[in-house]
């Protein structure tokens, strides 16, 4: 290869300190036209050229170019999957490297252009160009071509991205489809909450808490999903947990009954608005044996102990610790080991058990220590033992380091200054060293700090610029690491509120009326009523106005109402003049109504229903009630829930809107919704199910002592709050929540669809015959799968149908479901007006249903046409159906309910089994749209 262009020597430009990264910057003109790559060969210490080389192509930024319409529809899509590595902590901008490899040629294409896209893939900025050449390396007898292009340092993330879209070009224009990736904007983050930790010390007895602090921006994220792994990283199925986004840190109780088996790992995943995921958290399992007596077994003649291992106390206090441990073992004849940990003496006699963990078959191990952990009287180390049924290894001895924390600042070091809008507020912190690290935060509990500043050589002192901090008093946090010493506590420190404006007395909006003090919050009144508490707040127009425009900011549509007294009973008063405000603040606005019993989640199109009832009354108002049932009743429906298999789990709860005229007089309910309502229950401290339960929630009949199945969602307990289930339905109720369990004999453990099944009878969704089977192969018909479906989204019986067929007569047994499922949207029947109810349904049938059911729950849900042929091309041929199933198809597969074979391969006219229906039916309600934030 000839030179071209001029050699520049990389001792000109100095090594970047501790990042092992080099920067040449090539002057304007510098790089030949027709140059396609460049090398950097490296030099020995004589000077001497070496004979590797590290070879870039040129590719050209066109980041302040504008988007181009055209496209060229004959251009098929690029078949690789970008891989984006950014390296940028600052929210809103982006660094790193955007990467791809060709394996086969795209010939049809002359070039690759990136794009910012948003969650539809509609571009929003050019990135950069490279031409069709790459740097190419041999893979056997084929040679595959890579490519890479960077975002360089403080690229603006455009507001709406959340993927990158790879696209082909020629001489015609740009792909109409692209590739993506999902665009994930990394932030500071404390590493010491991410843990998984077994809080069980009895063997064999698991009980998770899963800790994490989300690593990127949450503005695009929709939710967390919580996997479980193999130990070969095999994703087992049905056993997903569903996590609203929300909480900072994130924890989450995980029980014995919610892990499979053979898992060996629990992965946190993040999702955004497209579907894509990012692997926010990977954990691995251990067994919390600290509760055990301490046991020796004969030790092995052949057994090796692990020959490497780490751990760095990170707990701070005396005498405990607290941390990430990893050793690694590679003895890889032994059959299916495991490794005990133990506090041992200086004569490496056992202590204390600590954990047990099961061998992984690539020898490295990674486990969490629980914070806290003391240090038994005369440990000096920590050992690990190789256990076998043959006996036990002599130990791995890894010494005890308990850590402390470092020295804290003091207050009389920092300067905080809150001027006037308009003007950055400062920090200066004095009398450093040099080393030191200084982390700002806004609170004590947050694992995200606002700065990181280290101080430089020489300095003894730092100052920042800060966002505005606000018109009133606060405090920020401050920690200080020095040396090796671990970071230390954090220390408040308080500032003042701004200065008040120069002239005019007076607070908050001068001296013509309006909002005066705290006119303008909400306050609850705690009242008698029956002999019970009720905690009543009425919201005025004023006080609506504050909190929607507090709260209804940017991409926030949830409106929190606190109701904090201690009651048996709750009431929420709002005129219904005030609902169509609301809306003109935000469409899609959801009230989110909580209280220490239980909550309610209230979509503004619930609320419009109801204000439409009380159109014709003046001064008309809406009142949510939120309240505990009688004991008498309690009791009642526990009776009925025994009757039905299962146990009550914490207190049963009325939720109620009624309209009131402008005496207070009821005149009205409003308790059938066209849209699913969020009804949550508080579930009792301490909660935790037993192997092979499962949690059920219930619409509970109290005139006729029956029980409607309703979906739900569980959110563990963290951070001190108790655990809550909400069943979504679409109208007010009676709830309950139970557990129960109802296994089959001829389901097995390892069935594709074993925790499906066992979820849905649990909630008596699906039944078995009389002889205790499911009988999972048995094919389903179209009237039982829609009989199904109807049960499982928890749906009121049709009064009256839109559609009728001429093959169901109104005596039929499923005559009911099947029109409460065509009042749903669910089902149409055929051209020729019927439904074929004794048919059984094929695949691509069931798929149609379950993505109808997905718009029911979330309305006017839908994929344009580029999503659709995303999702059908990312599916690699598993959801070949016909064209009237296309869009039902790809959106099944947008919400994952049909995102692996799991033990049912997609045949588009197989017939549907019951195993397969209960999989997808499960998957669906885990996945589906719910009213979250």
């Amino acid at each position: 290869m000839g030179v071209t262009g001029d050699v520049y020597d990389s001792e000109s430009y100095p090594k970047a300190p501790n990042l092992g990264t080099y920067r040449i910057t090539l002057e304007e003109g510098a790089l030949p036209s027709q140059a396609m790559f460049v090398e950097v060969v490296p030099k020995d210490l004589n000077g001497n050229l070496l004979p590797e080389a590290y070879r870039m192509q040129v590719h050209d930024s066109i980041l302040n170019e504008t988007v181009q319409a055209a496209t060229y529809k004959s251009l098929a899509a690029p078949s690789m999957t970008p891989y984006i590595g950014l390296r940028d902590l600052e929210l809103g901008v982006a660094e790193g490297v955007i990467s791809w490899i060709e394996y086969q040629p795209y010939e049809a294409a002359t070039s690759y252009v990136a794009y910012f896209v948003n969650a539809e893939n509609v571009k929003l900025k050019p990135i950069a160009e490279i031409q069709r050449k790459g740097v190419a390396f041999e893979l056997g007898e084929h040679t595959i071509y890579l490519y890479r292009v960077s975002l360089p340092p403080g690229t603006v993330i455009p507001q709406g991205a959340q993927r990158i879209g790879l696209f082909g070009k020629s001489e015609h224009g740009e792909s109409e489809i692209g590739a993506f990736t999902g665009l994930w904007d990394f932030k500071m983050t404390d590493t010491e909450y991410d843990y998984a930790i077994d809080t069980d010390g009895r063997a064999g007895q698991l009980n998770v808490e899963l800790s994490w602090a989300t690593r990127v921006d949450e503005t695009s994220i929709t939710g967390y999903e919580i996997v479980f792994e193999t130990d070969t990283h095999v994703r087992i199925d049905g056993h997903s947990i569903i996590i609203a986004k929300g909480q900072s840190p994130y924890r989450v109780t995980i029980t014995s009954s919610q892990i499979p088996a053979s898992a060996r790992a629990v992965v946190v995943l993040a999702r955004n608005g497209a579907g894509d995921e990012f692997e926010q958290s990977r954990q691995w399992l251990y067994d919390n044996i600290s509760e055990e007596t301490t046991a020796s077994l004969p030790q092995g003649l052949y057994l090796a102990p692990a020959f490497y291992a780490g751990f760095d106390d990170v707990d701070g206090d005396s005498g405990e610790l607290g941390g990430e441990l990893f050793f690694i073992h590679q003895n890889h004849m032994m059959s299916l080991p495991r490794f005990q940990l133990y506090f041992i003496n200086s004569q490496q006699q056992k202590l204390k058990p600590i954990l047990q963990v099961q061998r992984l078959p690539f020898g490295s191990h990674v486990v969490d220590i629980p914070y806290n952990t003391p240090i038994p009287s005369g440990a000096t180390a920590i050992g690990i033992y190789t256990v076998t049924s043959e006996g036990e290894s002599a130990p791995l001895v890894l010494p005890i380091q308990d850590k402390l924390y470092g020295p804290s600042l003091s207050a009389d070091q920092i300067q905080i200054v809150n001027n006037k809008e308009g003007t950055s507020d400062t920090v200066t912190v004095t009398n450093l060293l040099a080393g030191d690290v200084i982390k700002v935060y806004t609170s004590s509990s947050t694992p995200y700090p606002l700065y990181v500043r280290k101080i430089a050589s020489g300095a003894t002192s730092m100052s920042l610029e800060l966002a505005q901090l606000g018109k009133d008093a606060g405090s920020l946090y401050f920690s200080l690491q020095r040396g090796n010493a671990l970071p230390s506590l954090k220390l408040a420190k308080s500032y003042t509120a701004e200065p008040a404006p120069a002239g005019g007395g007076g607070c908050c909006f001068g001296g013509g009326g309006g909002i005066i003090g705290n006119a303008a919050e909400l306050k609850e009144e705690v009242v008698q009523v029956n002999g019970k508490k009720k905690s009543v707040t009425v919201v005025n127009e004023d006080q609506l106005k504050k909190l929607t425009d507090d709260q209804l900011k940017g991409s926030n549509r949830e409106l929190k109402i606190d109701m904090t007294s201690s009651a048996q009973g709750y009431e929420l008063q709002l005129n219904s003049s005030l609902i169509g405000e609301l809306g003109k603040k935000k469409s899609d606005a959801i009230v989110a109504v909580s209280t220490p019993i239980g909550a309610v989640r209230l979509p503004l199109a619930a609320l419009q229903e109801a204000a439409k009832l009380a159109s014709d009354k003046a001064d008309a108002s809406v009142k949510l009630q939120i309240e505990e049932l009688p004991a008498s009743e309690q009791q009642r429906l526990a009776k009925d829930v025994a009757t039905s298999g299962g146990e009550v789990v914490g207190k049963a709860l009325s939720f109620e809107l009624t309209l009131l005229d402008k005496q207070n007089k009821v005149v009205g309910s409003a308790n059938d919704f066209s849209v699913y309502v969020g009804h949550t229950i508080v579930l009792p401290s301490g909660f935790a199910l037993k192997q092979g339960e499962q949690l059920a929630g219930a619409v509970w009949d109290e005139a006729t002592g029956s029980l409607v199945p309703v979906p739900l969602t569980y959110k563990a307990a963290s951070n001190g709050k108790p655990a809550e289930v909400t069943m979504w339905r679409k109208g007010n109720s009676i709830y309950t929540v139970y557990k129960a369990q109802k296994p089959f004999t001829d389901v097995a453990d390892d069935h594709y669809a074993k925790a499906a099944v066992d979820a849905l009878a649990a909630g008596s969704i699906i039944n078995g015959f009389e002889d205790d089977t499911f009988r999972a192969d048995v094919q389903v018909k179209r009237s039982e799968f829609a009989a199904l479906l109807v049960r499982a989204l928890g749906l009121k019986s049709a009064q009256q149908a839109s559609l009728t067929f001429s093959d169901v007569a109104s005596d039929d047994w499923f005559a009911d479901v099947v029109y409460t499922a065509v009042n749903a949207g669910l089902i149409s029947g055929y051209e020729d007006g019927t439904f074929r109810p004794e048919q059984t349904i094929t695949h691509q049938e069931a798929v149609t249903m379950l993505s109808n059911a997905l718009k029911s729950v979330q309305p006017g849900l839908k994929l344009n046409d580029t999503d659709r042929s995303t999702y059908i091309t990312n599916s690699n041929g598993k959801l070949s159906v016909d064209d009237w199933a296309l869009d039902a198809a790809a959106l099944a597969w947008r919400f994952q309910v049909l995102q692996a074979d799991n033990g049912v391969a997609f045949t588009k006219d197989a017939a549907a089994t019951r195993g397969a229906t209960a999989l997808w039916i499960h998957r669906l309600l885990q996945r589906a749209p719910w009213p979250m934030q």
